[in-house]
C-alpha cells in the first residue's frame, strides 16, 4: 500500500502546485502538472487492481480504458486535453485558442480523479 500512498500524495502535490500555476496564469505549466497528476492517480488506480506496475511508458490513455474509468469521472474531453503535448499547447495559446480554458478544465477533472482514487484505494 506504500506505493499507492506514495502515488496519491504525488498526485496531490502535483494538483495544489497546478492551482497555484493557474492563478498566476501561467497556463501551459499547470497543464502539465494537471497531467502528471493524472497519470500518477491512475498509476495507483493500476496497482491498487492489478498488485502490479504498470507498463513502463504506459499511455494515460492505455491506463483509463484498462481501469475501465466511469465516463462522470474521466471523460473523452479530458482525455483530449491530455494527449496534446506542450508544443501543441504553445501553439495553441498563440492562435488565441484557450490554454486558460483547458486549465481550468482540468482543474475539476483532476479534482474528481484525485477524488475518486482516494475513495477507491480506501474501500
Amino acid at each position: 500500500m506504500g506505493r499507492i500512498k506514495e502515488m496519491l500524495v504525488g498526485a496531490s502535490k502535483d494538483f495544489d502546485l497546478a492551482k497555484r500555476y493557474r492563478h498566476a496564469g501561467e497556463f501551459t505549466i499547470a497543464v502539465l502538472l494537471y497531467t502528471e497528476a493524472i497519470e500518477k492517480v491512475f498509476k495507483a488506480l493500476f496497482i491498487r487492481r492489478t498488485g502490479n506496475e504498470p507498463p513502463s511508458g504506459a499511455s494515460i490513455d492505455y491506463l483509463a480504458t484498462r481501469l475501465k474509468m466511469p465516463r462522470e469521472v474521466f471523460d473523452e474531453t479530458t482525455l483530449q486535453y491530455v494527449d496534446s503535448n506542450e508544443e501543441q499547447m504553445r501553439t495553441s495559446a498563440e492562435a488565441g485558442e484557450g490554454v486558460e480554458e483547458r486549465a481550468l478544465y482540468m482543474d475539476g477533472a483532476v479534482k474528481r480523479l484525485l477524488d475518486y482514487g482516494m475513495a477507491y484505494v480506501r474501500a
